[in-house]
């Protein structure tokens, strides 16, 4: 199968930031801009990862995805377990790792 495009992103835990085909236009002129700083809270634990400067970034919710547009500087992202990571320049794309429990799910599909 033929790769059409190059997938890079950087992980800090749980959340996976990853290079977007979608323009920034796109995403200013339809998306919903968000004024969180948080991209995702611990269930258990209650921390955080956050983005730490608002002037380095934009953050955009489109069809059930969250985007960042993240300037030449790029910005910083922080938690309280994974310490300080850096998402470089450009549009992004933020996804949230899932767990999924197929032992549950299929007892679930076979009870009555």
């Amino acid at each position: 199968m033929k790769r059409t495009h190059d997938e890079r992103f950087v992980r800090h835990g749980d959340v996976y930031i990853i290079d977007s085909l979608v323009s920034a236009d796109d995403i200013r002129r339809n998306g919903k801009r968000l004024h969180d700083n948080v991209l995702a809270y611990g269930e258990v634990t209650g921390h955080t990862h956050a983005l730490l400067d608002d002037s380095a970034y934009e953050r955009y919710e489109l069809d059930g995805k969250t985007y960042l547009i993240v300037s030449e500087t790029g910005v910083s992202i922080t938690h309280e377990e994974h310490g300080l990571g850096l998402i470089g320049a450009g549009v992004k794309e933020v996804r949230i790792d899932r767990e999924y429990d197929y032992w549950a799910h299929m007892a679930r599909q076979t009870s009555d």
